[in-house]
């Protein structure tokens, strides 16, 4: 499963950099620091378990949501492939993986997305690498990690309720970097920091209002991402349940405000995590950013001439022009602004206003 991390290098690919992006992984460290950011919306608070009734039971999916391991396919799928090419994994991960599993493999957010597709947005089933797989799954902990998300959907059900069905499914895949298999399950969380997707080893991909992949390849080390990657995934299923939007029609300003609205419900859970936007910007690049970005807030990915653009604006090219997860970072400034000016908006007021209502009214004006 590609992180926040990888949609970086990947971007150019259609537009599965696009949909990575919102497969957000924390990072960070202690010689990094945290901003403050404005307090979480207040008026609807996470419930303590002493004021709740009958609190969900951790190994229960909440109401209208689905919880569903792919542990089975993946494993019946690696043992059908250990002798076979490469071209016929494909045959393979049809019969053994999509068949079976096709409601986890639905990607509405990108019409025309074929089952397949989503999984080479995943693992590239020609060039897997298939001992890196084998091991991922062997040490994938599924139980625990069903039971983790579960606990986190719970929470994010008091905070943020939802009325239709949600789907997860939790896949084992290997690891997506250069680290030798082996080393993937070895890996330990360095004192001080948060998580850092190379080490909790989990990613969550939005593939549409009802529908959340998260990949582990990390063994028990991805249990440490749990809270921080379902909230931010979950956060961005909700916008796009909200407004209708798709992979191609969404615009940029929505884009950066959604992302900036994800991150302050994943940090009502995990409030020390940080982001690969995290002091992106200086004050003078942000005011820079910001002014350049004006005249292309309502593109999208329909119109191709501003496809670069779009891409550039929000992920940055790593130049003076296009700094490095700008538009991210604006969009997260943007979201902060309006929580200090609105301190007691609840969660479903603040992801129920249209992004350019919410910019009007949060008084962001850098520089």
């Amino acid at each position: 499963m590609k992180s926040v991390w990888r949609a970086v290098s990947i971007k150019l690919c259609w537009p599965v950099w696009l949909v990575v992006i919102l497969a957000l992984s924390a990072c960070g460290g202690e010689d990094e620091e945290t901003p403050n950011l404005s307090a979480p919306p207040t008026r609807t608070p996470v419930p303590t378990a002493e004021a709740t009734d009958e609190p969900p039971s951790a190994n229960t999916a909440p109401a209208h949501i689905e919880v569903r391991s792919l542990y089975g396919e993946i494993d019946a799928f690696l043992t059908a492939s250990e002798t076979a090419s490469a071209l016929d994994r494909v045959d393979l991960a049809t019969e053994y993986i999509v068949t079976p599993a096709e409601e986890c493999l639905t990607a509405s957010f990108w019409p025309g997305w074929e089952p397949l597709q989503v999984i080479n947005a995943h693992v590239e089933l020609a060039t897997a690498n298939m001992v890196a797989w084998r091991e991922s799954t062997d040490i994938f902990p599924e139980a625990d990690l069903v039971q983790a998300t579960n606990r986190i959907l719970a929470d994010l059900q008091a905070v943020l309720p939802i009325d239709d069905t949600l789907r997860v499914c939790l896949v084992p895949a290997p690891h997506p970097g250069d680290r030798p298999p082996d080393e993937a399950a070895d890996l330990e969380q360095p004192a001080g920091e948060t998580e850092n997707p190379a080490i909790t080893g989990l990613g969550a991909l939005v593939l549409g209002s009802d529908l959340i992949v998260a990949s582990c390849w990390a063994g028990d080390n991805c249990l440490n991402g749990v809270d921080v990657e379902i909230a931010f995934a979950y956060g961005q299923a909700y916008q796009i349940r909200q407004s209708g939007q798709t992979g191609v029609t969404l615009p940029l300003l929505d884009y950066a405000v959604y992302s900036g609205r994800n991150e302050v419900l994943a940090r009502h859970f995990a409030p020390e995590a940080t982001f690969p936007w995290t002091n992106a910007l200086t004050p003078e690049q942000e005011a820079t950013l910001w002014s350049r970005m004006q005249e292309y807030l309502d593109i999208n990915y329909q119109q191709r001439t501003n496809i670069r653009k779009y891409e550039r604006y929000l992920f940055g090219a790593g130049t003076e022009e296009y700094p490095t997860m700008g538009g991210l970072y604006i969009g997260s400034q943007i979201v902060r602004a309006y929580l200090e000016s609105h301190p007691d908006t609840a969660y479903p007021e603040l992801f129920a206003l249209p992004p350019g209502t919410l910019l009007a009214e949060s008084g962001y004006a850098p520089g």
